[in-house]
This record gives structure tokens, C-alpha cells and sequence, in this order.
């Protein structure tokens, strides 16, 4: 799969999470329960990293790129049935501060994740490339390039070019397992969940 190719899967993501995130507020609307939305989303989750983990092993088809589409979904679920768990949680008068946080800390969540998960790879890649490169002279010039540059990385040897992306391919692995701990803390969290009565 090429660059740009990988890129379009962020559009199967943002689908899923429109998706989810409609879907979730007919069913509330209609039924007036959240919870067992709350631990399907959380399912959703897991099912995605889990097929992630286990098909992404570098020669990712459309199919596979679907897999993403999964977490997209759980997390469009997840934003709408978090908030009205919030507000059927509260009193109106509490709703306006509670609102405010509740939205502060989803772009402070996403701040923090994405910095460690950037952090996981970095680490992850660059011990890996080490390990593929051992014995070459050039191995502290060929990581730091690597890790810069697509285009460097391309322009390598067949066999130094291949090492490379495995290591790319392999730090998955770890991105996405941390990934899946965390959404299985999230579903053991929805299971605890208290479901309170909506006037619907």
C-alpha cells in the first residue's frame, strides 16, 4: 500500500465515526438506554486493534483497511453516549461547567494519547531498526534518515529498504497493543457503568 493510499483510510475512520455517532443518538433517542452503546462501542474498539494486530503485517489490502472503520464507528458511539450519560448524571444547573470539562478533557485525552503513542513508535522503530541494522557502519546515519524521511527510506537498497519497512511494520505492534490494553480498560469501565433513567 502506498503513502497516499494509507492515508484514505482516515476517511473510512471519519465515515465510522459520523456513522457511529448518528446511529447511537436515533437509538438513545428512541430507546432511552446508553449503556449497552456505551460497551458495543467499547467492543468495536477492541475488534478493530485486535484485527489490526493480527492482519497488518505489511501487505495491507482494501479489505484490511476496513478495519479501521470499526474503531471509527465505537468512537462516534463513544462521544455521543458518554455526554448523555453526563447529562442524564447531573442537574441542568450542573450541566454548563460539566459540559465545558467533559469537552476540554477529550481534546486534552487526545493531546496526551497521541503524544505517547508517538513516543511507543519512536521507541519501538528506532530499537527495531537498530536490531535489523546491526553490524552496519551506517546504522546511526540510515535510522536517523529513515526516521526523517519516506523518501530516504526509498531511496535504499532493496535489502536495507526491506529491513527498514519491517521494522515500520513490526512497531505496530506495540502501538497497537497498547491501543487494545487501554480499549479493554475502557470496556471493563462501560460495563461498571450506572445506567440512569432518560426523560425521553
Amino acid at each position: 500500500m502506498s503513502v497516499s493510499a494509507a492515508g484514505t483510510c482516515i476517511v473510512f475512520v471519519v465515515v465510522g465515526n459520523t456513522v457511529g455517532g448518528l446511529l447511537s443518538g436515533y437509538i438513545v433517542k428512541a430507546t432511552g438506554r446508553y449503556k449497552a452503546l456505551t460497551i458495543v462501542a467499547a467492543c468495536l474498539g477492541c475488534s478493530c486493534y485486535t484485527l489490526v494486530l493480527v492482519r497488518w503485517r505489511g501487505h495491507t489490502g482494501l479489505a484490511e483497511a476496513l478495519y479501521v472503520a470499526l474503531g471509527g464507528l465505537g468512537m462516534g458511539i463513544t462521544q455521543s453516549v458518554t455526554f448523555v450519560h453526563l447529562a442524564a448524571s447531573l442537574e441542568p444547573e450542573e450541566m454548563a461547567i460539566a459540559g465545558t470539562s467533559w469537552f476540554l478533557s477529550q481534546s486534552l485525552g487526545v493531546l496526551v494519547s497521541a503524544n505517547m503513542f508517538n513516543a511507543v513508535h519512536e521507541v519501538s522503530v528506532t530499537r527495531l531498526m537498530e536490531q535489523a541494522l546491526e553490524g552496519n557502519s551506517r546504522k546511526d546515519e540510515i535510522i536517523k534518515g529513515a526516521l526523517s524521511s519516506i523518501a530516504y527510506v526509498w531511496s535504499l537498497p532493496e535489502a536495507l529498504r526491506f529491513s527498514i519497512t519491517q521494522s515500520y511494520v513490526d512497531s505496530l505492534l506495540f502501538t497497537n497493543g497498547l491501543a487494545l490494553a487501554f480499549g479493554v480498560i475502557s470496556l471493563l469501565l462501560a460495563c461498571g457503568l450506572r445506567e440512569r433513567s432518560l426523560n425521553t
